[in-house]
């Protein structure tokens, strides 16, 4: 899901019965970034997670909205669980991030 080199997740989001979802934040390269950035990159982080969670309480309505068809309700179950996974390959990438940066000193 994560492309690493990009510093940005691989997998393509989707908007699915009117639930946008939020664009994924670019994270620093440790290795040269200033404090300033990292704290920058972790206000991103976690408003990223913020509206992601807005993200799968519309996918849930979707999901459990017995009269939407079948298909859209599969594509939404489909974009849940890739957000999920977004949501915490994000955090896990900016962790390891934060871990390069403070063994930097």
């Amino acid at each position: 899901w994560w492309d690493d080199a990009a510093g940005e997740p691989a997998a393509t989001p989707q908007a699915v019965g009117g639930c946008a979802p939020p664009a994924a934040p670019q994270l620093p390269d440790a290795t040269v970034a200033t404090e300033d950035e990292m704290v920058a990159s972790q206000r991103q982080v976690r408003e990223f997670v913020q509206v992601g969670e807005a993200h799968l309480a519309c996918l849930a309505e979707i999901i459990d909205d017995d009269e939407r068809g079948a298909d859209e309700r599969n594509a939404a179950v489909g974009e849940h669980n890739r957000m999920v996974a977004a949501m915490e390959e994000i955090a896990t990438a900016f962790n390891e991030r934060i871990r390069v940066f403070r063994a930097r000193g």
